[in-house]
């Protein structure tokens, strides 16, 4: 048997472009989803909608693009130094290392400051809807 036909459990095969990570962590996010059910997941809007289906993130597909272009935007800014942490992941100069350690204070830097982008913009979103 090749590597082809290795059981790759929860993992991504070398020859494939990767899934969504809403299919690939599909299990676990239904365990724990990661947005409020029946509240809109962008932080713009944050409307309070009727889901038609459990995993229903968005109140209408505008906001859906508004979305996914905001995850564009910051996935861009993080791309390359993803990329460079990976590929030093196991760094065998001082060089090496220290560029791998800057690539990931850079993504934990992007990831923070996105995060407390969309939790002030959301804030901001539910205090509009409550007046």
């Amino acid at each position: 048997m090749g590597r082809a036909h290795i059981d790759i459990a929860n993992g991504v095969g070398r020859h494939l472009e990767p899934e969504s990570f809403s299919i690939y962590a599909e299990p676990e996010i239904a365990a724990l989803p990661f947005w409020v059910a029946g509240e809109c997941f962008n932080p713009n809007c944050c409307a309070l909608f009727e889901a038609d289906r459990p995993w229903q993130k968005y109140c209408c597909e505008g906001c859906a693009r508004q979305d996914r272009r905001e995850h564009q935007k910051w996935s861009y800014k993080a791309g390359v130094a993803l990329l460079v942490h990976q590929m030093h992941s196991y760094p065998k100069t001082d060089a090496e290392r220290a560029l791998c350690n800057a690539a990931r204070r850079y993504v934990r830097q992007v990831q923070s400051i996105w995060l407390t982008s969309r939790k002030t913009r959301c804030a901001l979103a539910r205090q509009a809807r409550a007046v």
